[in-house]
């Protein structure tokens, strides 16, 4: 074959396999009860004029520079001088 150099990692089909139908869906296919326990949203968060009024990092509109490590390729760019 001529990817034989590709390891196989992940999900991928044995190529055996392939063509032939799997296992069923985990849970039909659909959220499991854990799963929407977890994302589930509820009432209680903060208003945006709230959150804006306690702002205290960066300038208005930008986000804080990531703690240590490289954030999104930050490394690779070069820094704003300090005005």
């Amino acid at each position: 074959m001529p990817n034989d150099h590709i390891p196989i990692v992940g999900t991928r089909k044995p190529d055996s396999d392939v063509g032939k139908p799997g296992d069923p869906a985990v849970a039909g296919g659909q959220q499991s009860a854990e799963q929407a326990a977890i994302t589930q949203q509820g009432s209680g968060g903060q208003t945006d004029a709230a959150r804006n009024a306690a702002w205290d990092g960066s300038p208005k509109g930008r986000n804080p520079t990531p703690a240590g490590g490289s954030s999104d390729g930050q490394s690779d760019r070069p820094r704003s001088p300090k005005e």
